[in-house]
């Protein structure tokens, strides 16, 4: 009968760990479940494509398989949401390169012109010295 006593009371003991880890869990995914949601709304605030899957709450006391698997479907949503704005951030990042060089061009090019322009006035004062000079050796 002892040894029933002390069995009983282990059994309760366990329970009330059990219970106590339970809702533990709960809690934890609760949080991660509120971490989940929030990154999907801000995600979604700049998304082409937006995310449908924001129902339901935390049921995991009622459907943990439930909660589960909408946590995994929200997670590949950011998933594949992250490497499309990454691939977004590349080719923009493509096209400030290519910008740059086309600016880089153009401005050498700008440079180049104007000292060509330098050179043709350089070249007509010269000129007109020469003019000036030959009309007053002339008179």
């Amino acid at each position: 009968e002892e040894h029933l006593r002390r069995m009983e009371e282990a059994r309760l003991q366990l329970k009330d760990q059990l219970l106590c880890l339970e809702t533990e869990q709960e809690s934890i995914l609760g949080v991660i479940g509120k971490e989940i949601d929030a990154a999907c709304k801000t995600f979604s605030k700049d998304s082409v494509e937006k995310l449908k899957v924001f129902s339901s709450g935390p049921d995991i006391h009622y459907d943990p398989h439930r909660w589960l698997a909408e946590s995994k479907t929200k997670l590949q949503w950011l998933c594949e949401e992250l490497k499309e704005r990454e691939n977004r951030e590349k080719n923009l990042r493509h096209q400030l390169m290519l910008c740059r060089q086309q600016l880089r061009n153009l401005t050498e090019n700008k440079e180049s012109e104007l000292q060509c322009l330098f050179q043709q006035i350089e070249r007509q004062e010269q000129l007109l010295d020469e003019i000036h000079r030959e009309k007053r050796g002339v008179c």
